[in-house]
């Protein structure tokens, strides 16, 4: 599956995957979207996003301030 992907990206068609797994968004991803609770809370590349903290730390990172709203 992670091949297929690979190659339509490499071809240059968008590829829309939804995954809960942190270390495939990382491997596969050029652009990410976190949603939490319906809302899109961060939308950009990798690097935008997760910075230097890393996907899974911001992920949670936004989650825990969006439940307080």
């Amino acid at each position: 599956m992670h091949s297929i992907i690979a190659e339509t990206a490499a071809g240059g068609c968008a590829t829309v995957v939804t995954t809960h797994s942190f270390e495939e968004a990382e491997r596969l991803a050029d652009r990410v979207v976190i949603v939490v609770a319906g809302r899109v809370v961060a939308d950009g590349t990798l690097a935008e996003v997760a910075g230097t903290e890393g996907l899974e730390a911001t992920y949670f990172r936004l989650a825990d301030s969006e439940v307080v709203r």
